[in-house]
């Protein structure tokens, strides 16, 4: 209860690890706790341990020229999401940011070789080396997954709304706020406003976003018969009625052995869906006898562009395309009992539901079926 010595204790502290975020904004959450705890009012102690906002990158067809003092203090050690394109003025943009001492999230809105091709046939190779430093430069770097070679437009779309995303998950894991970092435009100078806007997208023919969620039963491989059919007559219909429960935000629900795969209409409805077969399966297993008590279920979640079509062997619409099969090599490596997802679906669901999930990084794990190494939330719902 002594807040004098703790205000001096912690301004001294405050000076140290300047550039861990992750450590300090875990040690102002403590701080909230134990002074709710004590009933004390620590805004005060609290706003000590400063920390920085997130900021998300705008566009502008202008060249951009550096930074002001003002500004330069704002950003220096700050989190920026910023999109590559291979254009010299974005490329310009970032630069300037770079100098100033932000810590680059980059989001390049195709696989990074084929961009890099891309910039040296448009604008040449001095343009590719200032691009390939970029990245280089960059803390961390996400690609937006899935699209034709046609949907460049749409690609580049989705690409500003994953760093919108992504910035709004960082900013909830550090406590803090997203603001926009706006180059010049016209006769305006670089500004910052609250609270950015993503981008809305239309729609393509054929083609749209979905949820995909593939789930498994931990160990069913080694279910006996009996197991089997008791699986079928207690799990299955209970599950199956959670998916009902949806209603239209699912697209597609289908089952083969112990999986079940669900294509929904966003991230929210596919995250519901993920805690509540969960719950469900947890509340079975706690009344289940033999295998059933031992019921455990994982499930990976992505969202992502998909084909939307007609299936004629099932004879029903369906859903397919190449991020349908990375889907599912994310459920093989979840903790049973978890949902992880995908940066695309964290980033969709902090924009569709800000404040009603809590997205855990898990880290950059390797993915099942040799697709690589990725970074991985896990999904749970906030707190309260």
């Amino acid at each position: 209860a002594d807040l004098d010595a703790c205000r001096k204790e912690l301004a001294k502290a405050s000076t140290s690890l300047r550039d861990d975020l992750i450590t300090r904004s875990r040690t102002r959450r403590q701080l909230a706790r134990i002074a709710v705890y004590h009933g004390v009012d620590a805004e005060g102690l609290i706003s000590l341990l400063e920390m920085p906002n997130v900021y998300v990158l705008g566009a502008s067809s202008r060249a951009s020229a550096a930074l002001p003092e003002s500004l330069i203090r704002r950003i220096d050690g700050a989190p920026l999401f910023a999109v590559a394109d291979q254009h010299p003025h974005t490329l310009g943009r970032i630069e300037v940011c770079i100098r100033s001492g932000a810590r680059l999230n980059l989001i390049l809105p195709e696989d990074r070789e084929e961009l890099l091709d891309r910039c040296r046939g448009e604008h040449g190779s001095a343009t590719a080396e200032r691009l390939v430093h970029i990245i280089e430069s960059a803390e961390r770097v996400s690609s937006v997954r899935g699209f034709l070679s046609s949907e460049k437009a749409w690609c580049l779309a989705e690409a500003f709304r994953l760093a919108h995303g992504l910035a709004q998950v960082a900013a909830s894991g550090l406590g803090v706020s997203v603001c926009a970092l706006l180059p010049p435009a016209d006769a305006t100078d670089w500004r910052v406003e609250a609270a950015p806007t993503a981008p809305t997208v239309a729609a393509v023919k054929d083609r749209r976003m979905v949820g995909l969620i593939f789930t498994d039963v931990v160990g069913f491989r080694r279910f006996t018969d009996e197991d089997v059919a008791a699986f079928w007559a207690v799990v299955m219909p209970a599950l199956g009625e959670e998916v009902a429960a949806c209603g239209e935000q699912v697209l597609l629900a289908a089952t083969w052995g112990d999986a079940i795969h669900v294509v929904t209409t966003g991230a929210e409805p596919a995250a519901n869906l993920c805690l509540r077969l969960i719950d469900r399966v947890a509340a079975l297993r706690a009344t289940g006898t033999g295998a059933l008590a031992n019921l455990r279920i994982r499930l990976g979640a992505h969202f992502a562009p998909a084909f939307e079509g007609y299936d004629p062997v099932e004879r029903q619409r369906t859903y397919y395309g190449s991020q349908l099969a990375f889907a599912a090599s994310v459920e093989p490596v979840t903790p049973p009992s978890m949902a992880y997802v995908t940066e695309a679906f964290a980033a969709q669901l902090a924009l569709e539901a800000p404040g009603r999930f809590q997205m855990e990084y898990a880290g950059e794990l390797e993915l099942a079926k040799r697709y690589g190494t990725f970074r991985l939330h896990g999904l749970a719902p906030t707190s309260g």
